[in-house]
Formats: structure tokens, C-alpha cells, sequence
């Protein structure tokens, strides 16, 4: 997970093309809830990297955990909930191949949460209404929101900012 969190954009890269092999064969790993959990919780930071490469990756295994893991009882709905806000900008990414595997991933994420309603706004291409639900019935959370958001706002990236 350390190699996870290195500046270099090749490092993180193969980190992840190697933690996803580990996800080709679901059925020969054990892996602890806790270290699932907090392997989650390290893929989320590189939604946002630099590099669209190990964004993509990020995305791809950070989907595959939920899959490896939708069997539990959902102690992975944390880091899947934390996801959503960063899933839905990207589906916006000016990288047609991120946009796509986020949208995947939002998808996968909302069958674990069980939000039929929500996936179905995600599925009809409404993501405005998406949002706005999202932030409608977590007002609680609506300050780390828009703390997520700015990143976005401070995005190069046309579709992302006309997004935020």
C-alpha cells in the first residue's frame, strides 16, 4: 500500500497492475476485511492522480474489490459511499476510457449500496439528477462535498468543471 502512495506515476502504475492480478484468481486469495478496507481506502486518493493511467487502473480494481467482496456483510460501504462524489466527476473525464470505467464502477458501487433509484438516474445518463440526490439526502456531508468538488473546479479539464 506504500507503493501505492509513490509520486511516481509508474511505480503506482505497475503496484496496481500487480494488485490486480491478484484479483484475477478471486477464488485462490484470502484477504482480511480490514486490509480490504484499507486498500480501498488507498485506491480512492488515485481517482484523482495525474497520471490517467493508474486513474484508470484505480477505478478497475477499486471495482473488483467491490465484486471480490460483495458477499460480505458490507463493511466495504464506507470507502464505496466516500467513492461516489470522485466516481461521478469522472464520468465526466475528457479521457473517454476513465469516463467509461467510472460510470462501471458507479454502477457496481450502487448495486453493492442497493440504491436501485440511483442507479437508475446513472444508467439513463441523468447524472445531474444523480448528483443532486446524492447531496439531497446527505446534507450532513455536504461540506466534504463541496470540499471534493474544488479539486474538480481546479481541473483543466472542460467537461469536469462545467460538471462541479
Amino acid at each position: 500500500m506504500d507503493l501505492l502512495c509513490d509520486s511516481d506515476a509508474e511505480i503506482a502504475g505497475m503496484t496496481l497492475i500487480t494488485l490486480s492480478f491478484l484479483f484475477l484468481h478471486k477464488s485462490h486469495i484470502m484477504m482480511s476485511t480490514p486490509i480490504a478496507l484499507q486498500l480501498a481506502e488507498a485506491l480512492l486518493p488515485l481517482f484523482d492522480h495525474d497520471n490517467s493511467q493508474v486513474q484508470l487502473l484505480s477505478i478497475k480494481l477499486f471495482q473488483d474489490m467491490m465484486e471480490y467482496l460483495e458477499e460480505s456483510e458490507n463493511p466495504f460501504e464506507s470507502p464505496v459511499q466516500q467513492s461516489l462524489l470522485a466516481l461521478f466527476f469522472h464520468c465526466h473525464d475528457e479521457n473517454q476510457r476513465v469516463a467509461e470505467a467510472s460510470r462501471e464502477v458507479l454502477l457496481c458501487a450502487l448495486k453493492l449500496m442497493k440504491r436501485r433509484d440511483l442507479k437508475k438516474l446513472v444508467k439513463e445518463q441523468k447524472l445531474c439528477k444523480f448528483s443532486e440526490c446524492l447531496l439531497a439526502e446527505d446534507r450532513s456531508r455536504a461540506a466534504e462535498h463541496l470540499r471534493r468538488a474544488l479539486r474538480y473546479l481546479q481541473s483543466p479539464q472542460e467537461p469536469l468543471v462545467r460538471r462541479a
